[in-house]
């Protein structure tokens, strides 16, 4: 589902060449491994300094499209063994919660820089990257066409 919604942003992008692109060119070097699984994982302790508390990790499902779109909030005590267990309450859907809540999670995302551009930054890079992806089969194809 998310390939169909990068495409149709990144078909609109391509008839309006934005900075933003050029932009993504120059940083092509860049970790971006972990924003292209399309999930954002972010782990918050408990402010008291005492190990016997327990550490709480939320894991947001979002979608990249023109704008950043939370489906799911999860929350996780054991990341490493819980994150892709699927029998776990995923608790209700995103838009399901009170406007005041949703707004609160989008702030807390915005506040770490994940918000409605790095949504458009993901799905350039995709489109470049499918691009690039796309050049090197059509090289490899011809490479061996010819042998």
């Amino acid at each position: 589902m998310f390939a169909r919604v990068a495409r149709v942003a990144s078909v609109v992008s391509r008839r309006t060449p934005s900075m933003g692109l050029r932009a993504l060119q120059s940083r092509e070097n860049s970790s971006l491994v972990s924003i292209l699984k399309r999930e954002v994982e972010e782990e918050k302790g408990n402010c008291f300094e005492d190990e016997g508390l327990e550490t709480l990790r939320a894991k947001f499902d979002c979608v990249a499209s023109s704008n950043l779109t939370v489906e799911r909030v999860r929350y996780l005590k054991d990341f490493a063994k819980d994150a892709e267990d699927e029998t776990l309450y995923f608790g209700p859907n995103f838009i399901d919660l009170e406007l005041d809540v949703q707004n609160k999670f989008y702030e807390y995302l915005a506040d770490r820089k994940i918000d409605d551009e790095l949504a458009q930054f993901i799905n350039q890079f995709a489109d470049l990257k499918e691009q690039r992806e796309y050049l090197a089969f059509l090289q490899d194809a011809a490479t061996f066409v010819k042998k």
